[in-house]
């Protein structure tokens, strides 16, 4: 690298440093700061200007904590207190935000359930962060009605269903008591610190179903104000333009989190839309939108648009944009800034690219390693000692992060969850470090660039996917004997493509399978291809099935003779060569 280069990159990394430190008076130890506190702070120092905007709605910060207030005070009345978990269920909209701050304020936690979990995942997810209460969007009912049975640590009494607006708020529904409710303060002797929790964000493990990963305050407004000051560089002027689901940690701490702690607008969508996308940009004068990769590659396949240019748009912050489609995107919809991160929800392991080098998601910082491993089950390599080895410039390697009271690792509700993802003496006697099971390439200047996941996780549509939990999802379907599930590589498509090796019976058909899919399987878990086996699957010696052989080999029916398909419209087609050479090609998307 250049001298010049060298003293820009420092001059930016130093800029953003100074940024960062805006944060600290938020986390520090007596500051007690909450998402409550936080959007009280707003109404009182900016009243009138814009906190939230959805669906043509427009809330003002005083218009937003007087909502939580009125939630609040309903949810108090209920019998709501410091101590109580609530599972909340709804899809992205105005009182998802109202109804998970409230909670907070009361003194209890939130745990942010994936609306689309289904049957024994849903009901897991609900129990295993030992919920007692619960508020369900009218939206998901049904599904969560049809597994009160397996939710019996739940009273019937704090069954709370939330109705779609305001204005539709049904006589039985919790938001038409709320709209009753008095915008004074509710008066507790409610005290945060910073390491209480806050609430409960999941995660996919190796496993199978999900893990409640514990996000305190600390690191609720750490991770928000590292988005807010770091990479979106937000002022109150700013419109953070949000798509991404609230239950997961990129629209909670680079949407919501981000808003509350820079006072910028949070423009929220229920779900993302290529349509609508720069019609909602231009309306609202977006300045930041928050991304995955394959929300960019959806708007670069869409047909140009007159809009797709001209905007306010500054920055694109996000994670899993390839450096192919992320040089097209900046160019093609004039967007100067576009900014890769990486840091899953639990991990003491946070990238920042804050100089948006393509294809990087930041510089390896002290207290990271990436360590040699076997690539296929991301197992650590250890020398006759015992210990790892860093790997060199050039090389891909499993990333870890020391942990010390610094740089934690808070964990899961589940102990030995959470001992799984430790890994000890890795360069010295007694070192712990968090295995964040991704695989990583060190460049020169210490640049890292996503790889891959390790082992039978893998990544698809943004979402981090568990095999395993795929494979139990699969379980019960008639005439299945063994699912064998592992991702596949798609040309043009981020991450990998689920694909599922199916040992099979008499029983079995495959519109019958294509059934219990759409039913029974979340839909961005939902396998793409399907591979039917002969009567038994490959295993090793010690009765572990070879997904890397079946990786290997993917989904080419020239080195495949069983029975192959793909699926489109919910449903599963033969591949053969010529719809394989259309999917190889570009000519043929894989939903």
């Amino acid at each position: 690298m250049k001298l010049a280069e060298r003293l820009q990159s420092a001059r930016v990394t130093v800029s953003a440093l100074r940024r960062l430190l805006k944060v600290a008076p938020l986390a520090r130890p007596g500051a007690n700061t909450t998402i409550s506190t936080l959007l009280a702070a707003r109404a009182q120092q900016s009243p009138d200007a814009t906190a939230l905007v959805f669906e043509g709605r427009r809330y003002s910060w005083r218009e937003a904590d007087e909502h939580v207030t009125r939630w609040a005070r309903e949810l108090h009345a209920r019998g709501l207190r410091s101590g109580d978990i609530v599972a909340l269920v709804m899809d992205n909209r105005a009182e998802y935000l109202f109804a998970e701050t409230a909670v907070v304020r009361v003194g209890a936690v939130v745990s942010l359930i994936n609306s689309h979990l289904a049957g024994e995942a849903l009901a897991h997810a609900i129990t295993v962060c030992r919920a007692n209460a619960l508020i369900v969007g009218t939206e998901h009912r049904e599904r969560v009605e049809a597994i009160r049975a397996a939710l019996p640590g739940v009273e019937p009494q704090n069954w709370w269903f939330v109705a779609e607006g305001e204005d539709y708020a049904a006589p039985d529904t919790l938001d038409a008591s709320v709209r009753r409710q008095s915008t004074t303060p509710l008066v507790t002797r409610i005290t945060a610190t910073p390491d209480d929790t806050g609430c409960y964000i999941y995660t996919s493990g190796t496993t199978g179903l999900p893990k409640a990963a514990v996000i305190t305050h600390r690191r609720w407004i750490l991770a928000s104000g590292g988005f807010a000051f770091g990479l979106e560089d937000n002022s109150a002027t700013d419109v953070i333009y949000c798509t991404l689901p609230l239950y997961h940690s990129s629209g909670q701490f680079a949407g919501w989190g981000s808003a509350l702690c820079s006072g910028a607008a949070l423009l929220l969508r229920r779900r993302f839309s290529t349509r609508e996308f720069w019609n909602d940009v231009h309306e609202h004068g977006a300045t930041v939108f928050i991304y995955i990769g394959e929300l960019c590659r959806y708007l670069l396949n869409a047909p140009p648009s007159a809009k797709e240019r001209g905007h306010r748009l500054r920055v694109a912050v996000g994670n899993g944009l390839r450096e192919t489609i992320w040089r097209e995107f900046q160019q093609r919809f004039a967007i100067p800034l576009v900014r890769e991160f990486y840091g899953a929800t639990e991990s003491n392991v946070a990238l920042l690219n804050f100089e948006g080098k393509a294809g990087y998601v930041g510089r390896l910082a002290p207290g990271q390693a990436i360590i040699a491993c076997d690539p296929d089950s991301g197992e650590p390599l250890r020398d006759a000692k015992g210990r790892c080895r860093k790997v060199k410039t050039g090389e891909t390697g499993l990333i870890i992060g020391f942990i010390n009271p610094v740089m934690r690792f808070d964990g899961y509700l589940d102990e030995k969850a959470t001992s799984k993802k430790i890994l000890e003496n890795v360069f010295f006697r007694g070192d712990r470090w968090f295995n964040t099971g991704d695989l990583m390439r060190l460049d020169d200047g210490n640049w890292v660039a996503f790889a891959d996941r390790a082992g039978d996780n893998y990544r698809w549509k943004g979402e981090n996917i568990s095999a395993g939990e795929v494979e139990a999802s699969l379980h019960g379907c008639a005439g299945l004997v063994e699912s064998i599930v592992y991702g596949v590589e798609v040309p043009g498509a981020e991450g990998r493509a689920g694909m599922a090796a199916l040992v099979v019976n008499d029983g079995f058909g495959i519109e019958a399978f294509a059934k219990w899919v759409r039913e029974k399987v979340p839909s961005y878990q939902q396998p793409r291809f399907v591979r039917i086996l002969g009567s038994a699957a490959k295993t090793t010696g010690t009765f572990k099935y070879q997904k890397a052989a079946y990786r290997a080999e993917g989904y080419d029916p020239s080195r495949i003779a069983d029975a192959l398909y793909v699926r489109g419209d919910g449903h599963y087609h033969a591949l053969d060569k010529t719809a394989f050479d259309d999917i190889r090609a570009g000519r043929r998307h894989v939903d």
